[in-house]
């Protein structure tokens, strides 16, 4: 399945973005990378919907599509 963050993730770093981190999945069960700008303000890339079970409550509302 195709996953927007890690495709963002990718095109920002082939655009020149100087990153250590990696995307990764939350404890939320979503795909998310974070970003820092110079100043250090940082950016968080998430996706709506989960890719797995979240690790303490279950979602109880429908996700937002893309």
């Amino acid at each position: 399945m195709f996953r927007h963050v890690v495709a963002a993730s990718a095109l920002l770093l082939v655009s020149g973005l100087s990153a250590d981190d990696k995307p990764e999945i939350g404890l939320d069960g979503k795909w998310q990378y974070d970003v820092y700008d110079p100043d250090l303000t940082r950016i968080e890339l998430m996706e709506p919907a989960p890719t797995k079970d979240p690790c303490c409550n279950p979602y109880t509302a429908p996700h937002p599509k893309l």
